[in-house]
């Protein structure tokens, strides 16, 4: 019986004309190894609704990040090309690319499982909005030197209430984002973990925290004003005093092809100069 042929979706940035170039030409030498369903430049598309069994992205940690939010809960393994700045997502060098690809459309790689965030914000009970994250969502109030006032459950048991300029719930794969210049440790990326970090908070009591990925937190915004939501360093709408916002680990996570001997810690070398 003949093996069914992949369907592949290759995702580029269109600000990184090198970037669009290499997924031109990857799509044409994969046409006759697999189903080419895509080459996506935008940055709306969704991803979900080509059906890939694998994706291909092209460019930095921001083009992935971005492919990874519009796949929403397909686990499509993503293969990763590094284009962009040294980062932590981006695995591929493009000399390694094409035997990367073969060995991804042989089924011989392995995965990196990422577990993601949801988000349900509720208005007196009811859904009026939700979304998904891979580092973190943060609550801003976008004004240094005002603080707002945060109230924190866990599994609707009362954590704590504090002030500060903000609080990023993360991920462990964003443990090295935004959650890092805000204080919160480092994690594996392939812990299962949510972090609660508060940014600059009033009180030295008001650490970050680890909680596993079985709870669910719930953040309340205790102003009469209304206070940013950004999802991967992208604003999404404003929290308002009626509002709160439920985050959870989501259903299905990111799957990352990684290479057999990983570099991350070699990255986490390099980017935070470590050892002179």
């Amino acid at each position: 019986m003949m093996q069914k042929r992949k369907r592949v979706a290759l995702v580029a940035n269109k600000n990184k004309p090198a970037a669009c170039q290499r997924a031109a030409e990857t799509a044409a030498w994969l046409a006759e190894r697999a189903e080419v369903v895509g080459v996506i430049a935008d940055a709306e598309s969704d991803l979900a609704a080509l059906r890939p069994d694998l994706v291909v992205v092209f460019g930095g940690d921001g083009t992935v990040l971005n492919a990874a939010a519009r796949l929403g809960e397909c686990e499509a393994p993503m293969l990763t090309v590094h284009l962009g700045r040294l980062g932590y997502l981006a695995e591929v060098q493009p000399a390694d690319l094409r035997p990367a690809l073969e060995r991804a459309l042989a089924g011989h790689f392995r995965l990196s499982r990422r577990m993601r965030l949801v988000a349900v914000i509720k208005r007196e009970g009811d859904e009026v909005w939700r979304g998904i994250a891979i580092n973190e969502f943060a609550l801003l109030t976008g004004q240094p030197g005002r603080a707002a006032h945060f109230e924190v459950l866990v599994d609707d048991r009362p954590l704590t209430r504090f002030a500060a300029d903000g609080v990023i719930v993360a991920t462990a794969t964003g443990s090295t984002a935004y959650s890092l210049s805000a204080g919160g440790p480092i994690l594996n990326p392939e812990l299962r973990a949510m972090l609660l970090v508060p940014i600059c908070p009033h009180h030295l009591a008001n650490r970050p925290l680890v909680l596993g990925d079985g709870e669910t937190l719930r953040v309340r915004h205790l102003e009469d004003t209304s206070v940013p939501l950004a999802a991967d360093g992208h604003r999404v709408r404003p929290i308002a005093r009626n509002e709160s916002i439920l985050i959870r680990p989501a259903a299905k996570d990111l799957c990352l092809i990684v290479a057999e001997a990983s570099g991350r810690y070699d990255i986490l070398r390099q980017k935070l100069g470590w050892g002179g």
